[in-house]
């Protein structure tokens, strides 16, 4: 694997709810780090670790421009949409200081604490957010099992597979020849 390198990029999250056209996007994090990237121990044992991604030092809402904020949150609901997902999901930004280009790094179809601490920031407790997941999952267990076709059709009704003789015909030799 061969990637772009950056020099200092900021790393920037936005997490994503929904379902089929109904997909909203929560505010941009900006993860904190005291090394040029987050290492394990920064993203996950961060204040005892007993919040998993929760306990990671943040800036929330991210300080950034209101042009890059709404380009990140169009991004993230178009990869939302185009990868067909549902539910919650969070994708990772590096944006480029020196260039100011984004890219996308990864996305989290179960991301941790299922980020919901971007969707605290945009009015969505805990338990709300839950409500809607299921919501969703069920949408998605009917659409399902909606999707499920079957057809009636009389195009074999003729169609003999051999009989007593076999697939040599009648005459004891291969078919074809």
């Amino acid at each position: 694997l061969v990637e772009k390198g950056l020099d200092k990029p900021i790393e920037l999250n936005c997490s994503v709810l929904g379902y089929d056209d109904c997909v909203e996007a929560s505010p941009i994090e900006m993860p904190l780090s005291s090394e040029e990237f987050l290492d394990f121990s920064e993203k996950y044992l961060a204040d005892g670790g007993s919040k998993g991604m929760a306990s990671l030092h943040r800036v929330l809402p991210a300080p950034i421009e209101d042009t890059l904020r709404d380009e990140i949150q169009e991004m993230s609901r178009k990869i939302f949409t185009m990868l067909d997902c549902k539910g919650v999901v969070r994708i990772d930004y590096m944006f480029d200081r020196v260039d100011g280009k984004l890219w996308i790094t990864e996305i989290n179809t179960i991301p941790g604490s299922l980020a919901f601490y971007l969707w605290a920031e945009a009015g969505v407790n805990y338990a709300a957010l839950i409500d809607r997941m299921v919501v969703y999952a069920e949408k998605a267990f009917e659409d399902r099992n909606n999707a499920s076709y079957a057809y009636t059709s009389d195009i074999l009704k003729n169609v003999s597979i051999g009989g007593a003789k076999g697939a040599k015909g009648a005459k004891g030799t291969k078919l074809g020849r």
